[in-house]
């Protein structure tokens, strides 16, 4: 997952702990609700990704 700008992820009500970019990290299979957020421009954008078992899925969010 990627975001223009870089962000801050919380996945599932959780912080992942690190921005973006956040390459293979790895989620259980069903949905899962996601929040970024850039604080220094006040940015936030929520959504919803369902991960597929023994799928790969990539985002790229623009938070603008």
């Amino acid at each position: 997952m990627n975001s223009i700008p870089w962000s801050q992820v919380s996945i599932d009500g959780k912080p992942v702990g690190r921005p973006t970019p956040l390459l293979k990290l790895k989620l259980r299979a069903g949905t899962h609700s996601i929040v970024l957020t850039n604080r220094e421009k006040r940015l936030t954008k929520a959504l919803k990704v369902t991960i597929r078992a023994g799928g790969t899925t990539w985002k790229v969010v623009n938070l603008k």
